[in-house]
């Protein structure tokens, strides 16, 4: 959301804060009166503006503030029943100064009909709580803060759905107890609507007592967390000269690159679109003692890199991003970073999203004050001590430790993460390699990564030939840590005819244990099996537990002794300093990506826009090239090969260009082999049935997932919507009702919440519009001062020229022509940055995207590339003998069951299920896994098979 966010206790007044703790305090005095009657005003309040420095006046009236900073201090005197009175002092080192008599209004009594009732409680508590969304902030701070006297809140009678207005009978007290702050805010003026809102009062802070040591510790580092990242720091360290080295990387618009072209890969835009912002010389010493001037450009980008995002902007930049706006170029700052002309300020992105829940006081520092000495906190996190946080392992676990050619090898893959809460927020692709003993890779997969765990399989030809050969798992994000980081084991493959002879093997079943209970002492062949599975420490106490279960026959697969298990599977440190510097060069992917390169029809690289789509889907995703014509498309999320059609169009909308993809860059293969003491004996004769299991027509497959749903009835594709949930849809039959004329743009006014439109004339006295949706999340956009949202008309998506609104292309589509309108508010990841402002999404009735006409009927003259996607999962193929154990075919299975994803219950307990094959024998059971704690988990249990 961008709005433009106003304090006026700071951007009108402002108090200089001064980083030196050697410097002496000054000290306020005086007498707080009324001022008609000049009678005291015993207990009054007294406290500089938003800090913690404050006093009260005695039975006489009389004050005393000590510890002001030198500098310009803003006093607040206030008193229950009168209006609250600014004073700036200005405060030499050491001083002492004498306020006199400081006089305070009393407010004029207001006597109000107040009429309760159920319907008023209701409307009042609807609106208590957008109040806090807009007073508070939605984030982790905001969750810890809480109004404690809201029924001193009003709501004015203009307030509805779309504005707000609200005053404050008293001083409105919040308890923030994530940071340990008491606040009190004496409201002037509150107000929000789409266009911006206003917080206009006077704060004062209240250190709370902590209730021990650790609590201390908490709140000192969660304030120091809030200060990191936000404006108020970012300009402290511009005025320090210690953007770079404080976490702040500044971008600004490349001269003649108009935002249109922007596409959501950071690393195609800059030095193309955009160029580092030059620091040299922007700041200079104000007027006013303690206080600077910043000389900025119209739009500044920022990249705090010390911040892991929580809301992406661009697909290869995890970080915080953010934008600020400054109206006339220049700002002033206090030497402490607080803006003093802050109306002059429009943020948006990760800055815009504090509140009052995210207020420090002006006197708050992030240095740490530890007897005479002055301890620097820098910045969270910077080089390897950051990006160390966000290493992520994988450990690949599979059904057999050898295999034979024509065999298919299951895998499971389990994620282990240094820092937990990054789990959701790292890599969703992960590489599985098949690498001979050349160092060759033979086969690879692209497994999905989901809620930390991937399952997929690896088909091993016939004519596999016999070697070592390894396995091997990554993600594109771990090879900025190193190839060692990467998991391998070897995985030799056989000859047919080869036997492996008995091994004495042992294994650690570390301090987590596996209990198994089957149902049955002993079984027959293609008898129902059901094993009981408990993990717990060794003091009995249950375990969660995500579980992979490999059941294999052990006269067939035999057991390896040094074979790579999950208790090897731990963290891999790097030994380097916690300061060193460390960039990545590989991106986190979040999906499917692909890159390309764009030629002209004389075959050189051009920067162009372009159209890619997804011919399966029939969904259109617009590209922009850069000037060596190349292109990449990221956060993809299908299975399989897909064909994709490209699109390039001249300024006359003709077809030209040629377009090809570009190969992946895949690791080294520097690793150093370690093989295992396979004893084998070639035997001249088979040695396993090598079948693939295909059950009979009524036989059963029993599959990893239970899909359960409910029947869509009397389902129309027509409204399928292409790019996500629509968050408003209207019927074009509606418009029609309520709008005679054939402007469509005028038409959607009052239908939309959140829309608005606004109208005037053009340099040439031609009519002219501009949209913006609430809830666009970027300054980005065709160089507009308030940024459009992208409009798609029919998989087509228009706009780009600076000069032209996307409002005007609305308003040139006869309303009688639309089927619906479908609006998104929130920025549109498949869409990039160019759907940072949401979208406006219009189908007419004669579109062909729901027809059965091909996408090549749609898009001719498209050019179609393929390409790879996630691996296709496919259930193991386990038969069930149920309803008979007489089938015209044998079930040979060495790999009996397979199933990679189980979870046990709150009490460590869960349970798997299959049915024994034809060979009599012993089967062996493996089951490995993960706590959530990331503990390793391991056990072994034999089940003997015999029919007598």
């Amino acid at each position: 959301m961008r709005l433009r966010f106003i304090y006026l206790f700071i951007g009108v007044l402002g108090m200089a804060t001064n980083t030196s703790f050697a410097q002496d305090k000054g000290t306020l005095h005086g007498v707080a009166i009324d001022s008609t009657s000049r009678e005291a005003l015993p207990f009054a309040n007294i406290f500089v503006n938003n800090t913690t420095i404050g006093t009260s006046a005695d039975q006489n009236g009389a004050f005393e503030l000590k510890n002001l900073q030198p500098g310009f201090n803003d006093v607040v005197f206030s008193y229950v029943g009168y209006n609250s009175r600014i004073i700036r002092f200005y405060v030499a080192e050491g001083a002492t100064i004498s306020a006199g008599d400081i006089a305070l209004v009393q407010k004029p009594e207001e006597m109000e009909e107040v009429q309760v009732s159920s319907k008023r409680d209701k409307e009042w508590e609807k609106k208590l709580k957008s109040f806090e969304k807009f007073f508070l902030g939605e984030n982790n701070n905001s969750e810890n803060c809480k109004i404690q006297n809201p029924w001193v809140i009003n709501f004015s009678e203009n307030s509805s759905k779309s504005t707000m207005e609200a005053s404050a009978s008293e001083p409105i007290e919040i308890f923030n107890y994530g940071l340990g702050y008491k606040i009190y805010f004496y409201m002037a003026n509150f107000s929000a609507n789409p266009e911006k809102y206003q917080i206009v009062g006077q704060f004062r802070f209240e250190e709370t007592e902590p209730l021990d040591l650790n609590q201390a510790i908490a709140w000192r580092k969660r304030r120091i967390d809030t200060y990191h990242g936000s404006e108020r720091h970012l300009f402290k360290a511009l005025i320090d000269g210690r953007a770079q080295e404080e976490g702040f990387r500044l971008y600004v618009e490349k001269p003649g690159n108009p935002l249109s072209t922007r596409s959501n890969v950071f690393s195609n835009e800059l030095n193309q679109s955009v160029i580092e912002f030059d620091t040299k010389d922007i700041v200079k010493k104000g007027k006013d003692p303690g206080q600077y001037t910043i000389t900025l450009p119209p739009r500044l980008e920022i990249h705090y890199i010390n911040e892991y995002a929580t809301k992406k902007y661009y697909k290869d930049i995890p970080f915080q991003v953010s934008w600020i706006e400054v109206d006339k170029g220049q700002l002033t700052l206090t030497s402490g970073g607080v803006v003093v002309n802050s109306i002059d300020l429009v943020t948006s992105g990760a800055i815009s999203a504090s509140r009052v829940a995210d207020l420090l006081p002006l006197n708050f520092s992030p240095n740490v004050e530890l007897g005479n000495a002055t301890v620097r906190i820098f910045p969270k996190l910077s080089g390897w001590s950051k990006y160390k946080r966000m290493q992520e392992f994988t450990y690949l676990q599979t059904d057999k430790p050898y295999y034979y050619p024509g065999e298919r090898i299951w895998m499971k893959a389990s994620m282990l993460y240094r820092d937990n809460e990054l789990l959701d927020s790292l890599s969703k692709v992960l590489y599985v390699e098949l690498i001979n003993e050349n160092k060759i890779c033979v086969a690879r997969e692209y497994l999905h990564i989901d809620s930390a765990f991937a399952t997929g399989y690896i088909d091993l030809p016939d004519s596999t030939s016999k070697g070592n050969y390894f396995i091997r798992s990554y993600t594109n994000w771990m090879r900025n840590y190193g190839s060692e980081t990467f998991f391998i084991k070897p995985l030799p493959i056989l000859n047919i005819t080869d036997k492996v002879l008995d091994d004495n093997v042992e294994y650690d079943t570390a301090a987590l244990l596996v209990n198994f209970k089957a149902n049955k002492k002993s079984y027959t062949t293609r008898d129902s099996i059901v094993l009981r599975l408990h993990i717990a420490d060794q003091k009995g106490t249950p375990v969660i537990t995500n579980l992979s279960v490999s059941v294999t026959d052990a006269v067939l697969v035999k057991s390896i002794s040094d074979q790579t298990t999950i208790l090897d599977f731990s963290m891999k440190d790097n030994v380097r300093p916690i300061n060193d510097e460390f960039e990545p060069n590989y991106p986190v992917e979040t999906g499917i990506q692909f890159s390309g390169l764009f030629v002209d029809d004389k075959r050189k690289p051009q920067r162009t826009d372009a159209t890619i789509v997804q011919k399966q889907f029939n969904t259109a995703i617009p590209i922009t090239t850069n000037r060596r014509g190349e292109f990449t498309v990221t956060g993809l999320n299908y299975s399989g090969e897909l064909d994709f059609g490209f699109q390039a169009l001249t300024k006359k909308g003709k077809p030209y260009g040629q377009f090809s993809l570009l190969s992946r860059d895949f690791p080294l293969m520097d690793f150093e082999p370690k093989y295992l003491p396979l004893k084998t004996q070639d035997m001249n004769t088979i040695q396993v049935p090598i079948t693939t299991y295909t059950p009979d027509a009524d036989t059963k497959i029993l599959s990893d997932v239970t899909i359960e749903g409910t029947r869509i009835e009397n389902y129309d594709p027509k409204t399928a919507s292409l790019y996500g949930q629509a968050d408003y849809t209207v019927k074009g039959e509606d418009l029609q009702q309520v709008f005679t004329g054939s402007n469509l743009i005028q038409a959607l006014q009052g239908k939309i919440p959140g829309l608005q439109v606004s109208y005037g004339w053009d340099e040439n006295n031609q009519d002219a519009y501009r949209v913006r949706i609430r809830g666009g999340s970027s300054t980005m956009g065709a160089g507009l001062s308030s940024p459009e949202p992208l409009l798609i008309v029919d998989g087509i998506p228009f706009g780009g020229d600076p000069n032209i609104s996307i409002a005007n292309y609305i308003s040139a589509i006869p309303t009688q022509t639309v089927e619906r309108v479908e609006v998104i508010t929130s920025a549109v990841s498949l869409l990039g940055t160019r759907g940072a402002n949401g979208a406006i999404i219009i189908y007419t009735n004669n579109t062909g995207i729901y027809n059965e006409e091909s996408a090549d009927d749609r898009y001719p003259d498209m050019q179609t590339l393929t390409v790879r996607g996630y691996q296709k999962e496919e259930p193991f193929p386990a038969p069930s003998y149920a309803k008979s154990k007489f089938t015209p075919t044998n079930d040979l299975r060495t790999t009996i069951h397979w199933e990679p994803n189980i979870t046990t219950d709150q009490n460590g307990n869960a349970q798997v299920s299959f049915y024994s094959a034809d060979l009599e024998g012993v089967y062996r059971v493996v089951v490995e896994g993960l706590t959530i704690d990331g503990r390793s988990v391991r056990g072994e249990y034999m089940i003997n098979i015999d029919n007598q």
